[in-house]
């Protein structure tokens, strides 16, 4: 399904600056809405370093951000 593709292609873009050169290995999801929400699945799907969610969904299950290995900030307006 669609989901799905944007999920591999999420880990796509994590992996690829880990193989630059010049690279630590240290990469960081950072979203903005629907972005934000994008980022969170990225760090779920993969695990990067650290993890900032600037609105957005996050409606992720435990068993899920248990993988999380990096920092997490979040951003969010109570309206």
């Amino acid at each position: 399904g669609g989901w799905q593709r944007v999920i591999a292609q999420l880990i796509a873009a994590v992996e690829h600056p880990r193989t630059m050169d010049g690279s630590t290995g240290k990469v960081g999801a950072i979203g903005w809405c629907f972005g934000g929400g994008l980022s969170l699945n990225a760090s779920t799907a993969n695990t990067v370093d650290a993890t900032v969610i600037c609105y957005g969904r996050v409606n992720v299950g435990a068993h899920k951000l248990a993988k999380f290995l990096g920092p997490v900030a979040g951003a969010f307006r109570c309206a």
